[in-house]
């Protein structure tokens, strides 16, 4: 009966690890995204990691939406 036990909580902590280390590689991906879009890495990988990726999915379209459309030679007219 106690290797069941034993088996169980081993699968579990297992369970855990995996589901940490998705967790983990979510949040290192979207804070790449975010640091190509000009915020740094290691701040969006601690957002990320305390709130969620789809948090940092949200700054990265807030940093988009933020950003100009068009590049500044377009904008300035010749005279």
């Amino acid at each position: 009966m106690l290797t069941h036990v034993h088996f169980v909580v081993v699968a579990g902590w297992l369970l855990i690890g995996i589901a940490g280390l998705l967790w983990i590689l979510g949040c290192a991906v979207t804070a790449h995204k975010m640091d190509r879009e000009g915020l740094t890495f290691w701040k969006s990988f601690v957002a990320c990691f305390l709130f969620s990726p789809l948090v940092g999915i949200l700054a990265i379209a807030v940093a988009r939406l933020m950003r100009p459309n068009r590049p500044l030679v377009q904008t300035a007219t010749r005279g």
